[in-house]
């Protein structure tokens, strides 16, 4: 089992760096090892190369666990013939950060690096959803040119 999760952390951390080929094939060991394991299913539906494959990785998924939100969301995007653009459906991150949108508290932050996707996300769930606004938080600390954290204190103090 420690080498299965080793696998699984390993490929998760390679295709985070963007070796997905190494990804894919550190995923295929630890499915291979543990074929219950919907998370090593999950993130290997983010390594491989085809919708194809992503549909079977899904459909692993939902028959190890019928009520997996995350896996019934990507089969609908995956199966969908709707140009509406939504969570890419190879991500894993992505998928699950919308389901959790979706399905829990008004409240949910998520983080990541620059160029992630965080604010798509947000724009997609916005519009999609009942909800009438979103904000990321880099649109709510808008200082003007010239103001510092500093000079920001300052003149609170004033």
């Amino acid at each position: 089992m420690e080498d299965t999760n080793n696998l699984l952390f390993q490929g998760i951390a390679a295709l985070k760096a963007g070796q997905k080929a190494q990804a894919c094939e550190l995923l295929k060991q630890s499915v291979q090892q543990d074929e219950r394991n919907e998370k090593a299913w999950l993130w290997l539906s983010g390594a491989v190369d085809t919708s194809e494959e992503r549909l079977f990785c899904m459909a692993k998924i939902l028959s190890i666990n019928p009520n997996s939100s995350v896996a019934k969301y990507g089969l609908q995007l995956l199966t969908s013939s709707s140009d509406d653009l939504g969570p890419d459906a190879s991500n894993p991150e992505s998928l699950f950060a919308y389901m959790l949108m979706r399905e829990t508290s008004p409240c949910i932050y998520i983080t990541g690096k620059a160029g992630t996707g965080k604010s798509y996300l947000l724009r997609y769930f916005t519009y999609s959803s009942l909800i009438s606004s979103g904000q990321s938080i880099v649109n709510l600390c808008v200082f003007m040119s010239g103001v510092s954290a500093n000079s920001a204190h300052k003149n609170k103090l004033d």
